[in-house]
């Protein structure tokens, strides 16, 4: 897009500067004044027109690019749960007083990397969405229930790291 806005800028500025000529020739009582006139507005307009619609494809692609971005975050939280689901899953709870003392700090040090991770994964995709939802973005629905299944699995995670303890 930078690009086009560099190539725009460059046309806008020589669009000006064959107005400014329009209306030296204008100011000079050239036999074609009116045409001239016509033709700058014309430019004019066609000018503003584009620019409008640059503005708006911009706004679009921004648009998808957040969504996308949230999408992709939320993937990416989506599989560190699904993997921490595993270790949650293990049906191994000692048979002696040292391995449930193992166990027991494996846990411990399991519910700190959940925390750790709330922190990190959990409130930045809850963060970007009430971000996306609040600019009332296209793909809010979306959003809402993607967030709301990764907080289900999320929640369901917490509770099965509860109920091994």
């Amino acid at each position: 897009m930078m690009t086009f806005e560099t190539d725009f800028a460059a046309h806008r500025d020589r669009c000006a500067d064959i107005c400014a000529a329009g209306e030296s020739l204008i100011a000079a009582k050239n036999h074609h004044a009116d045409s001239i006139s016509q033709r700058c507005l014309q430019l004019q307009n066609k000018l503003e027109s584009l620019s409008n619609l640059a503005a708006r494809r911009k706004a679009r692609l921004m648009d998808n690019s957040a969504y996308l971005q949230f999408m992709w975050k939320a993937d990416v939280v989506e599989s560190w749960v699904a993997d921490k689901e595993t270790h949650i899953r293990s049906d191994e709870f000692g048979r002696d007083l040292s391995t449930v003392q193992t166990l027991l700090t494996k846990q411990e040090t399991f519910d700190a990397g959940l925390l750790a991770f709330e922190h990190e994964g959990i409130q930045n995709i809850t963060s970007l969405k009430d971000q996306l939802i609040a600019a009332n973005h296209d793909q809010s629905q979306a959003i809402l229930k993607r967030h709301a299944d990764v907080m289900a699995r999320w929640k369901k995670l917490l509770a099965d790291s509860d109920a091994r303890k």
